[in-house]
């Protein structure tokens, strides 16, 4: 927790607003909160997070045989809620806003559609209702996101300007 001052801060700006209840334990949220963010991760499993997003909390089966059964209603994946809808509109609305670090105030001009990067060069790109996309390369800008990912993201926007109408 010693370099967290930014994630404590934004704890605290949080629970005196009344988004976290006033017996938080601030250190270990944030404790646990550093440790799902160093989750390892394919970009597959990335494009799936996006898309269960995408799709108001429901996940969207794998390409393999095993999520063809599942979505045939065989199996536990088959397509239960994992999260609530309206949890999962209001963390579209944070992330549309807040969730490129930095380049957040930038992104919502330019690309303006919910998304999550990471500090490996991951971005995960929501299209609410439509689908979810996991960008990865991992050079990394001054912003602290993938600058190959930023591009991608910029130009599918510009060559597609209909996606900014699901945002």
């Amino acid at each position: 927790l010693e370099h967290a001052d930014r994630e404590m801060a934004v704890a605290h700006w949080l629970r005196a607003g009344g988004t976290l209840p006033k017996e938080s334990q601030l250190q270990a949220l944030i404790a646990f909160y550093l440790q799902i963010s160093c989750a390892e991760v394919t970009v597959d499993g990335a494009a799936r997070m996006a898309a269960t997003l995408a799709n108001a909390g429901c996940p969207v089966p794998a390409a393999s045989p095993s999520a063809a059964a599942a979505a045939r209603g065989h199996g536990a994946a088959a397509s239960a809620r994992v999260f609530d809808s309206q949890l999962v509109k209001e963390a579209l609305a944070l992330l549309r806003v807040a969730g490129l670090n930095e380049y957040s105030r930038d992104w919502s001009e330019t690309v303006g559609l919910p998304a999550k990067a990471g500090h490996s060069g991951v971005i995960l790109l929501i299209i609410p209702g439509v689908c979810g996309i996991s960008v990865y390369s991992p050079k990394i800008v001054a912003a602290g996101i993938s600058g190959r990912g930023l591009e991608f993201c910029k130009l599918l926007v510009a060559k597609f300007p209909v996606l900014r109408t699901f945002a």
